[in-house]
């Protein structure tokens, strides 16, 4: 029962890990547009319209937002434990799944920041959870 009860511990930890560095990446996003405004805000779609005419992202999906929010992570992850190449992943893949989010946004023709329950975070939650390494 012993080993069980360790067990159960271990995947506590690796859930709160993971989650620490999904707010981080999600986080640091937000937190840069109060500080630094419009300063470095380059719209990752480019501005290009998907064939509905709707932006293929939106303009609040930036490459200041994408870089930052990975080297949030992967600052992140050795501060919980993890190595910077596991930061680095659950960054990456929190960005993917919230782009993902945001090109079903547009489609379903909500404004870009809009709360959407389950849309916001179903991607972005479940692509840090698929493996990091195949070694």
């Amino acid at each position: 029962m012993r080993y069980e009860n360790s067990m159960t511990e271990l995947h506590l930890w690796s859930i709160v890990q993971c989650l620490i560095l999904l707010t981080l990446a999600n986080g640091v996003p937000v937190i840069a547009k109060k500080v630094f405004g419009d300063w470095l805000t380059w719209p990752i779609d480019g501005g290009w319209l998907f064939w509905d005419g709707q932006p293929l992202l939106g303009r609040s999906k930036t490459l200041r937002g994408f870089v930052l929010a990975i080297l949030a992570a992967a600052i992140g992850g050795p501060l919980v434990g993890l190595d910077v190449e596991t930061g680095v992943l659950i960054g990456f893949n929190a960005m993917v799944g919230d782009i993902l989010s945001s090109f079903l946004k547009r489609r379903l023709r909500l404004v870009p920041s809009a709360e959407a329950l389950g849309l916001d975070q179903v991607p972005e939650s479940c692509c840090p959870s698929s493996p990091p390494r195949l070694s």
